[in-house]
């Protein structure tokens, strides 16, 4: 489970996104839902969704108390935007905009308002985060065996991942040359890019700005949620966090209360009359590569896949972008550094989960709790 969406003061609704029932199904034998399947658990006639496949994971949208034909025409908008969006980020399709810039090192090369944008707010992350959160770990990606879409993954690669030193550089971001005048960027030689650790909350909170102006409206997006605003009865939407996958059947203290959540359980409940959720953990998207076990999230100062104590870490921010990114900083910093990071900028509501089994939530993040 990762997260569940569902409105207070109404107890006959459970809705569930689109994550938490394939990583739940996926648990047992199922290689993912379809999104008939999905659409059955809507059960409060008054929310409105779509349920599709997208970037690699399970995406939901939702809009309340909305005529629906008029619901349906705007949603079924969304994959088409997906679709679009995936022409021109994926690294796995050797015609995206991506790809064609990633092959044209040494050249100028004209990029789309979406592109530009992305790669704006990626190189704000990078310079913000003293160049933790960078674009620049195409190769360390391919390195790490993550050459293909997840799915595609095997469960070991046989290839070696052995190479000489000095082409596991990750480049410094201020090596890209871009031209603002002509919307254009150069890459260094050795350089490429992958946008994805920016481009799916950026997608989501694209949706809920398109969107949210017809009637409130949800995004999940692979389990990071933007919301538009509070619901058509003035109640928050309700995120529920779920425990790591993985970490079942485990102690955990939260508000110095022993407490055992099992398999289906979720970690805590949140109240979010707008903004997003957003959880970036080592726990579920992860393969063994040369006899190592890999996730997607790269520590560039290693060049290798980010090892700290950190399992998870969970956000809650004005936006999807904003909290996924500051997600991946806690967890590749790990606690000290990352909760030091934290202290010296703009603090953030925030629960991390150690392997230990231990939980910290800020005081930020405690405002949004639901409790019993």
């Amino acid at each position: 489970l990762r997260s569940k969406v569902r409105p207070p003061h109404k107890p006959q609704h459970r809705l569930y996104c689109a994550k938490c029932l394939w990583q739940r199904l996926r648990r047992h034998g199922f290689a993912a839902v379809h999104p008939a399947n999905l659409a059955r658990m809507m059960s409060d006639v008054s929310i409105h969704s779509l349920a599709f496949r997208a970037m690699g994971t399970q995406m939901l949208v939702c809009m309340d108390n909305v005529d629906g034909v008029y619901a349906q025409q705007q949603l079924s908008q969304v994959p088409q935007w997906f679709e679009r969006w995936e022409s021109v980020f994926s690294r796995f399709r050797s015609n995206s905009e991506l790809s064609v810039l990633n092959a044209s090192a040494g050249q100028s090369v004209v990029v789309s308002d979406d592109f530009w944008q992305v790669l704006q707010l990626a190189l704000h992350h990078a310079r913000a985060s003293d160049g933790v959160l960078t674009p620049a770990i195409h190769d360390a990606l391919c390195r790490a065996g993550y050459r293909r879409s997840f799915e595609a993954l095997s469960s070991d690669s046989a290839a070696s991942n052995k190479r000489a030193r000095d082409t596991e550089i990750i480049h410094h971001i201020d090596t890209l040359v871009i031209d603002d005048q002509r919307q254009a960027v150069c890459l260094p030689l050795g350089m490429r890019l992958d946008l994805s650790g920016f481009v799916k909350g950026w997608c989501a909170d694209q949706v809920v700005q398109r969107l949210g102006n017809l009637a409130p409206t949800l995004m999940d997006a692979g389990g990071d949620v933007a919301i538009s605003g509070v619901l058509s009865d003035g109640s928050c939407w309700e995120v529920a966090v779920a425990q790591p996958y993985g970490l079942a059947n485990i102690d955990i203290d939260i508000d110095n209360v022993s407490s055992n959540i099992n398999d289906d359980e979720d970690l805590c409940v949140l109240r979010v009359p707008s903004g997003a959720v957003a959880t970036s953990g080592r726990d579920y998207r992860v393969w063994q590569h040369d006899g190592k076990r890999q996730h997607h999230l790269i520590d560039p100062r290693t060049g290798e896949s980010a090892q700290t104590e950190v399992l998870t870490a969970t956000v809650v921010a004005s936006s999807v972008a904003e909290a996924e990114a500051m997600a991946k900083l806690m967890l590749i910093l790990g606690r000290e550094q990352g909760l030091a990071w934290m202290r010296c900028h703009v603090a953030f509501a925030l629960c991390l989960v150690f392997e230990s089994g231990e939980v910290w939530m800020n005081e930020l993040f405690e405002q949004y709790r639901v409790r019993d």
